[in-house]
């Protein structure tokens, strides 16, 4: 092999960790954009819970521990 086959060799080498390293990070944060969904959806639904408990509380209605 001459110097410029190595080297283009060395190129598409690179080129190609490249494409499955950003492959691997474009589904990392596809997962993480789901989990972010899911956790934010949970905190919606603690937070309507907590104010729920905290007008039952002002109501008389039973204690409110936070």
């Amino acid at each position: 092999m001459n110097a410029d086959s190595d080297r283009l060799t060395a190129v598409e080498t690179a080129l190609a960790h490249a494409e499955a390293a950003i492959h691997d990070l474009s589904d990392m944060v596809r997962s993480q954009g789901r989990e972010i969904d899911a956790l934010r959806g949970e905190v919606t639904r603690l937070r309507a819970a907590l104010i729920a408990l905290r007008d039952r509380d002002e109501d008389g209605e039973g204690a409110f521990v936070p």
